[in-house]
């Protein structure tokens, strides 16, 4: 109820009880001073009594009128509320789907089982994400043949790259329309933590993507990724800097999108709260089909190193180590003459 009417009837009520006083009091008491005469009194008693009564009767009316606007509104507040957390709902399953745990399905090698996010979002998600191809499709399987179960949108095969520009992207612009359509029916934590998810560092970050560097795209070098892992590359073919940007961009927004799953969880109805159980379900997307592969085949590298493909590994170290050893046997030597 405005204050201004509030302050109204109050001042009307204790005016419309001073009359009824008045007049009550000059029904019963009899004029006993004689300051009336009795045609006068009776109609100032009908007049005081029939005012106080009116303004009883308006206050009433006043009253349960705003009542039932007051419920109407919160049925109606109610009622978009419900339709902001459906909103924001398909924005966090979309999201889900195509981004988050599209990558890790696209970069581990064994299907896996979890019973919560908790389980899912574990130090093991991060590290296999990190063999995430960003050069490779999640709408083609392993053979590079298209799947032809996903999304229609996803018809054109398009790299990771672009498909994660094209999601968050999505997501965020999503996530600014619930706002500015539903925002004022959300519960003030929920639209605290969504202005944060939009600007969050993975979603800024996704816009420059590190280019991949050369030695990502030399077969010869994917040969070699023992050695480069623990050097200046990172598995996924950015440089150990740029990797970890990229990661802990991506646990910052993980913990963001952990916050508003359980914010949501908590205000929506429990046939309608987020799982992994249905958010994970129907994703098509084939197991470790845009995994860096490591596999030494003659014009190409694949994923998983064998025995016989990690002695090969450990025959061309030896080499390169020995190759090293006279470079710097042929860079010293000059040294040695002039001393």
């Amino acid at each position: 109820m405005d204050k201004k009417l509030k302050r109204f009837l109050k001042y009307a009520l204790v005016t419309a009880c001073i009359f009824l006083a008045i007049g009550w009091y000059m029904q019963y008491c009899n004029n006993p001073n004689n300051y009336f005469t009795i045609a006068t009194q009776q109609w100032w008693q009908n007049v005081l009594l029939n005012i106080g009564a009116g303004l009883l009767t308006t206050i009433a009316v006043i009253f349960f009128y705003d009542m039932v606007l007051l419920k109407n509104s919160e049925k109606d507040k109610i009622f978009k509320s419900q339709i902001a957390l459906n909103s924001l709902y398909k924005v966090l399953d979309d999201h889900f789907r195509h981004v988050l745990y599209a990558m890790y399905r696209s970069s581990a090698l064994q299907e896996k089982e979890f019973n919560s996010l908790d389980d899912f979002f574990s130090d093991e998600y991060f590290k296999e994400i990190e063999y995430l191809d960003f050069n490779k499709s999640p709408y083609l399987n392993k053979d590079d043949e298209r799947q032809d179960e996903v999304e229609e949108y996803s018809s054109i095969p398009r790299n990771y790259k672009i498909v994660l520009d094209y999601n968050k992207r999505l997501a965020e612009y999503l996530l600014n329309e619930v706002l500015m359509a539903y925002g004022q029916f959300l519960e003030a934590d929920i639209s605290e933590v969504l202005q944060e998810i939009r600007f969050s560092p993975f979603i800024l970050y996704s816009y420059n993507l590190p280019s991949l560097t050369k030695w990502h795209s030399q077969s010869f070098f994917k040969m070699l990724r023992p050695l480069a892992v623990n050097g200046s590359i990172a598995p996924n073919g950015f440089d150990i800097k740029e990797n970890e940007e990229l990661i802990e961009a991506l646990k910052k927004h993980v913990n963001l999108f952990k916050q508003i799953v359980s914010l949501y969880n908590k205000y929506a109805p429990p046939e309608k709260k987020f799982t992994f159980e249905k958010a994970s379900n129907g994703v098509i997307i084939e197991w470790g089909c845009c995994r860096i592969t490591n596999k030494i085949i003659t014009g190409t590298a694949s994923l998983s190193l064998s025995d016989d493909e990690a002695d090969i590994n450990k025959t061309i170290l030896k080499k390169i180590t020995k190759i090293e050893e006279q470079l710097n046997k042929l860079i010293t030597e000059p040294n040695v003459k002039s001393v």
